[in-house]
């Protein structure tokens, strides 16, 4: 019998002292019960059905991918594949069936495994999925939710569609914006869910899949901002936060850009409180400590976001908070005048947004993060900077939020002050800002001096 390698466990086991018995058969046999147990990975599924759709049998699969039967047999039917066992022979005095025509010499014997129902494609990757699968075999999307004309008037491309030398594939849209278009994706090489954002601008057009750059803007322009994108994305790349979301990779194709991202499970800030309201102040406290840690890291590489608002922050699972869409992100030197397009969102965009030649600062992202703080704990949006200066007045936050987080409401209140140099100047010192407010809890020790301290006060007036 070959020799078997010995599992990670039985190798701790032996550099800790502990006999193991390393006969090949038995570790064999250690190793198909462990293999009975463990789930499958996207690899042995694409393996499986390669060799389901060969013809091999089911003892012949199990024996190569070190399964049982039972277990091949159970995955097989998950991935939508019926095996076709012989018939059992007739028993001793039963009719007998009518012969079947036999097969013609020189063709080869038809294969034992056949698929239940064609094939539909896979929303998320486009993959061919069988029918009745549970997921897709190619980026392990579940199977269930279809392809729908939520934006029937957007000139996207066709589900499908290759990108970079058929590394990734497109399916469905996940959203829209001023800068481009975020599909579904999926990467071949790795097999995993990612998103892909089109860099496609408000005007453009679509001739095939050439972009073409909208009206007004001439081709050098449109190259020029194509190439802003793309040096910005690499930028991106070395950032490694939990809070700011993850850039894979970056390309061109089709005369415009394409940023791969990674695939966020969770719903928009302001999908959340539409759906249940305004949020508590503690929880708003700990996203937004997250987001100010993360939008730091982004300052300090000289970049300013632009577009903070609760559309463009996440929710995840595992209360994680991510800054989400860097399409209008660029660069900026505190205190200089810079030349910048007009990106904003009313309500969150601090007044010197609005002009094209301004001074600013980092100040002007800490604006827009504490409208989208204003919004979650109020469930409204703050009134324009452009209507303040108007006479505008913002509502305070509710008592019940100064009472349950000062420190919170306070940082709040001075990031949205028109004034520039009212704000917090930095994202660490808004940070500072709202855990000054708190106070820690006494310890057993401390109030139980206190109680003493009491005792004693009330003992020397008696």
């Amino acid at each position: 019998m070959p020799h078997l390698p010995l599992s990670a466990q039985d190798v701790s086991l032996l550099r800790a002292g502990v006999p193991v018995d390393t006969r090949p058969h038995v570790v064999a046999a250690r190793l198909k019960h462990r293999r009975a147990y463990t789930r499958w990975s996207n690899a042995e599924d694409a393996l499986l059905r390669r060799l389901f759709m060969d013809g091999y049998p089911t003892s012949a699969i199990a024996h190569g991918l070190e399964r049982n039967p039972s277990g091949v047999d159970s995955r097989l039917k998950k991935l939508g594949l019926v095996v076709v066992k012989p018939p059992k022979p007739p028993k001793p005095g039963a009719p007998s069936k009518p012969p079947r025509a036999k097969q013609p010499q020189g063709q080869p014997a038809a294969p034992r495994v056949i698929l239940q129902a064609p094939s539909t494609p896979c929303v998320y990757c486009a993959a061919p999925v069988p029918a009745q699968a549970s997921s897709c075999p190619n980026c392990g999307a579940g199977v269930g939710t279809v392809q729908t004309a939520a934006h029937p008037h957007v000139p996207r491309l066709p589900l499908g569609t290759k990108l970079c030398g058929g590394r990734y594939t497109l399916g469905k849209i996940l959203g829209t914006g001023g800068f481009g278009i975020t599909y579904m994706g999926a990467d071949t090489h790795t097999q995993v869910r990612v998103a892909i954002k089109e860099f496609f601008p408000s005007g453009a057009t679509r001739q095939d899949r050439l972009i073409l750059p909208p009206h007004g803007m001439d081709a050098h322009a449109f190259a020029a901002e194509r190439m802003k994108h793309l040096e910005e994305a690499q930028r991106l790349k070395k950032f490694r936060h939990s809070s700011i979301v993850a850039v894979h990779d970056a390309f061109e194709e089709h005369g415009t850009a394409y940023l791969v991202m990674e695939h966020l499970s969770g719903e928009t800030l302001e999908a959340r409180v539409h759906r249940s309201g305004a949020l508590a102040a503690g929880e708003v406290a700990n996203f937004a400590t997250q987001l100010l840690v993360g939008l730091a890291q982004v300052h300090a590489a000289g970049l300013l976001h632009r577009d903070i608002k609760p559309d463009n922050v996440m929710l995840c699972e595992g209360a994680r908070a991510v800054l989400i869409d860097f399409g209008a992100a660029r660069e900026f030197q505190t205190a200089h005048t810079q030349r910048h397009s007009l990106i904003l969102t009313p309500g969150y965009a601090p007044l010197e947004q609005y002009g094209s030649h301004v001074k600013r600062s980092a100040s002007s992202d800490l604006y827009a993060l504490s409208g989208t703080l204003y919004f979650a704990l109020t469930g409204r949006v703050p009134p324009p900077a452009t209507e303040r200066i108007n006479g505008a007045t913002l509502d305070a936050l509710p008592v019940a939020v100064t009472r349950a987080a000062p420190g919170l409401s306070d940082a709040i209140t001075a990031a949205l002050s028109i004034r520039i140099e009212e704000r917090p100047q930095s994202a660490l010192e808004m940070i500072e800002r709202i855990h000054a407010g708190r106070k820690p809890k006494p310890s057993s020790a401390a109030l139980q001096a206190n109680w003493f301290q009491r005792l004693m006060r009330l003992l020397a007036l008696g």
